[in-house]
């Protein structure tokens, strides 16, 4: 399986032989600068196709509404699932939860799920 690693807050990524057809991109604590939501965004947008699924996980109390915004207003659609947040044994870390986000292109004839 090949495997690529962007500086996606670069403006070039790979050149002009950059690959465009990914069929997964996961991603991990990345949005935790507004600044670099936008640079992020037109990164997925260059290398991915209509089969790309990307996941990312967020952690608790990060907001990511305006990352949420400009995904869409480039042309993806996105899913959130809750999962439990188990770092260290806090007393109020039961009510806290990680989330995992699933983004894809928007399509007339797909729905995420």
């Amino acid at each position: 399986i090949p495997m690529y690693s962007a500086l996606w807050y670069q403006r070039r990524v790979h050149g002009d032989n950059r690959p465009k057809d990914f069929d997964l991109i996961l991603g991990s604590d990345i949005l935790y600068s507004e600044t670099l939501y936008l640079p992020l965004v037109q990164t997925l947008d260059k290398v991915c196709s209509d089969i790309t699924e990307i996941f990312l996980i967020v952690p608790p109390l990060r907001p990511v509404e305006k990352f949420l915004k400009l995904a869409e207003e480039s042309g993806f659609e996105y899913c959130v699932s809750q999962l439990p947040f188990l770092k260290g044994s806090s007393r109020n870390s039961s009510r806290r939860t990680t989330k995992l986000f699933k983004l894809k292109r928007k399509s007339t004839s797909d729905n995420i799920t």
